[in-house]
């Protein structure tokens, strides 16, 4: 409670708030690693360092959370040492895939360092930068995306968002 309600006051532009324990960027964190570009999906989350809030306690005052809200910063995402990580977005969907490719990412870093070291390669900063100068815009943005849909009609693909909602939907 104490993570959003700190970071919502310290963050106006912020709308949502994810709090999880996910077991790859844990483990990085109380290892001291970077969380490093290791695939497209989400390269540009972890392309500059990622803030450690540097206790492992659960979150219980405000000054705690003051000082995890300011750890993060202007940022979207901060790893709270051996205890999980929080990102943040203007949406419910904004946040909750930062998270998704946070982990993604993470798990990735893990196998890289099993399989090459732990100064094991990743993707440089000028092509995360590449990939990601269309400002995040979808692939159905694109004039040639427009023009199939113009004629075929909206795709039924909405994304993993798309599926993990259609799926909890279901459930209700």
């Amino acid at each position: 409670m104490k993570i959003h309600s700190c970071i919502f006051r310290a963050r106006p532009d912020v709308q949502s708030v994810v709090h999880v324990h996910p077991k790859y960027s844990t483990l990085l964190s109380t290892l001291g690693r970077q969380i490093k570009p290791m695939v497209q999906e989400g390269a540009r989350l972890v392309l500059d360092d990622i803030p450690v809030y540097p206790r492992m306690k659960i979150i219980t005052t405000d000054e705690e959370g003051t000082a995890v809200a300011n750890t993060l910063g202007e940022g979207s995402v901060v790893l709270l040492f051996a205890h999980g990580a929080v990102t943040v977005g203007t949406s419910m969907e904004e946040s909750i895939m930062r998270m998704v490719h946070l982990e993604h990412q993470a798990e990735m870093n893990y196998l890289g360092e099993l399989i090459d070291g732990r100064d094991h390669a990743s993707v440089p900063r000028d092509l995360v930068l590449e990939a990601s100068a269309g400002g995040g815009r979808s692939q159905f943005e694109l004039p040639h995306f427009q023009e199939s849909m113009a004629r075929a009609g909206e795709p039924l693909y909405r994304g993993v968002w798309g599926y993990w909602m259609d799926v909890a939907q279901s459930e209700l």
